[in-house]
């Protein structure tokens, strides 16, 4: 497992070529300072775990472990957006910032909040079951959370400044503002 327990600023990963959790592993990100992992593919079926901010742009679609964050994703591509995670725990923050469509089909579970980017043409389509997050959803201008799956009993809508985007539930058809 990496561990990184000092309290500096970013840390980068830059010349990391590829990062590989085995199954049974943990990768834990235990701080709370902010991690850049530019094009670093992600690999393995153990568990990411984060209490500060990864910024992922490379490929992780060869994970298919457990993502468990405490702080921050922030997905700078639609390859970088962990979809093949077989659970994603989020009690932080997932933000999928690229245009494209992010679709997730597992199952995602805590107290977090699930939301687009500031950029236009963002769709995070989730099919997985959700009836176990509590938290929140909020899309930008341009931007849509269609939520076609389960639900908890309360869906949570939040937006934090600028033009709103759609939260679409259910799939009906029927959009929300937020």
């Amino acid at each position: 497992a990496y561990n990184n327990y000092d309290s500096q600023g970013t840390k980068t990963f830059a010349n990391v070529g590829k990062l590989t959790v085995a199954a049974g592993s943990v990768c834990d990100f235990s701080n709370k300072n902010q991690y850049g992992f530019g094009d670093t593919v992600f690999a393995g079926a153990g568990t990411i775990k984060t209490n500060g901010t990864m910024l992922v742009a490379g490929d992780t679609t060869a994970f298919d472990g457990v993502l468990d964050i405490a702080g921050g994703v922030i997905m700078g591509s639609v390859a970088g957006s962990f979809a093949n995670a077989s659970t994603i725990v989020n009690n932080g923050m997932m933000v999928c910032d690229a245009a494209g469509v992010f679709t997730y089909a597992q199952n995602i579970s805590g107290n977090g909040l699930i939301k687009t980017g500031n950029g236009a043409g963002t769709e995070i389509d989730i099919t997985g079951d959700i009836s176990g997050f509590t938290g929140s959803f909020d899309a930008f201008k341009d931007s849509t959370v269609k939520l076609n799956t389960r639900l908890n009993d309360v869906v949570n809508l939040s937006h934090t400044g600028g033009a709103a985007g759609v939260i679409e539930l259910n799939g009906d058809g029927t959009p929300q503002d937020v």
